[in-house]
């Protein structure tokens, strides 16, 4: 392939008074500029544009990209961008960075890679696989490949930006912010965050971008973090006095449920990607649900029923199957005896989101047996359908993904006999 978005020749210097990030606006920038016509010129890897100096600003599009034989797959879990321009990037110093595509005219993803080869490229930040922006601390003279180009096909022009960034004072987990008491409300940032060596991969969903705050119990109970509104990030909570000692005790995006001992200390990392924003959330005592354990199991009977509840503060029970894995980690639980043989119809589309349910068999909590599962969505929507035996015992478990909490409810339809 080959083709034309390059740079011009004589960078202009600019003040950086469109910068979004007040810090920035007295950094002068370097506009790279860029044209279209045909096929970009930086099209290949062997044809990326050279870029220098921080900050920068690179402009170009993937209009008429195409993708070349050896290029990675940078969507690692789905079809690969088809489209992709390249640039390289030498930085001047070691310090925390970010790359962004946000401010594109249209929608684009960025991957950063190390090495000098289609077939010796190693990519920043794997865990994700679809990022507007990636965060790292670069390290003084490295060059640094960046594709663009957009997920699903996706084509038009593209506004590179590379700027510095101060880490959050709680980047580190050395450095983590103390929280005092309860309930607490806390804000803060994890743009500009990083991941440090020997930190555990805190969600599937989160690139590393992390923070970290440490909460000592005032009294022992079950207490949920709670992610507030404009947050995107997700949160987990560990017990743990370093990086390689922590143990997981709860997580999830919307909360994150656990049980807390008088006077322990538990570290809460908040987790994002796409370079990061706002963390607002509110850590506060609260009451487990009375079906949250399966020995509390709440009894439906008849043919026909309705039945509620909140899944907020509740939380895997040990030994708990979870189908959905990781997704799930906030269920309730109920039992019903079939009272004659048909098809059983279990909805839960009135519940405050789309809820992960299954239908099991069996006596323990550990030892069930699984026979449907929904996680709301797909062919089946909300509703499972399942032959039953009258007679039998059947156990409904509701859950949220990644820590969604609210109302769920249950329509239950047994046809006649």
């Amino acid at each position: 392939t080959s083709g034309g978005a390059q740079a011009e020749p004589g960078a202009q210097q600019e003040e950086a008074t469109s910068f979004t990030d007040a810090a920035a606006l007295t950094l002068s920038r370097r506009f790279y500029r860029a044209r279209e016509t045909g096929r970009p010129l930086n099209d290949d890897f062997n044809q990326r544009v050279p870029l220098h100096g921080l900050p920068v600003v690179a402009l170009g599009s993937s209009v008429n990209a195409s993708r070349e034989l050896g290029e990675p797959n940078h969507n690692k879990s789905g079809p690969p961008a088809p489209q992709t321009v390249w640039w390289s990037w030498t930085a001047p110093s070691s310090t925390p960075v970010l790359i962004s595509v946000e401010n594109s005219s249209s929608y684009q993803n960025v991957w950063v890679y190390t090495g000098e080869s289609l077939v010796a490229l190693a990519r920043l930040s794997p865990t994700l696989d679809q990022f507007t922006a990636v965060q790292f601390k670069s390290g003084a003279g490295v060059t640094y490949q960046i594709a663009v180009g957009g997920p699903y096909g996706g084509s038009g022009r593209i506004r590179l930006e590379i700027q510095p960034f101060q880490p959050p004072p709680n980047d580190a987990f050395a450095q983590r912010t103390l929280i005092a008491g309860t309930p607490a409300f806390v804000e803060g940032t994890n743009r500009g965050a990083t991941r440090e060596d020997g930190e555990p991969v805190h969600s599937y969903y989160s690139s590393g971008l992390s923070v970290w705050w440490s909460w000592r119990a005032p009294a022992s109970g079950r207490h949920a973090v709670i992610r507030g509104a404009g947050d995107n990030n997700s949160y987990t909570v560990y017990q743990g006095t370093s990086l390689s000692s922590l143990a997981k005790l709860a997580g999830g995006d919307d909360s994150a449920s656990f049980e807390a001992v008088a006077g322990m200390a538990y570290q809460i990392a908040v987790a994002g990607c796409c370079g990061g924003g706002l963390v607002r959330f509110k850590l506060k005592a609260v009451t487990a649900p009375p079906n949250d354990a399966f020995a509390n199991r709440a009894l439906i009977t008849g043919s026909a029923a309705t039945v509620s509840g909140s899944n907020l503060g509740a939380t895997l029970e040990p030994g708990e199957t979870d189908p959905s894995k990781p997704a799930g980690g906030s269920s309730i639980w109920w039992t019903w005896m079939a009272p004659h043989s048909g098809t059983l119809t279990l909805d839960s589309s009135r519940s405050d989101f789309a809820c992960l349910v299954g239908i099991y068999r069996g006596d323990a909590v550990g030892a069930l047996e699984l026979l449907a599962f929904t996680n709301g969505f797909g062919p089946q929507g909300a509703a499972l359908v399942l032959n039953v035996s009258g007679g039998a015992t059947y156990h409904f478990k509701a859950d949220g993904y990644q820590g969604e909490y609210g109302s769920i409810v249950l329509d239950l339809a047994l046809s006649p006999p």
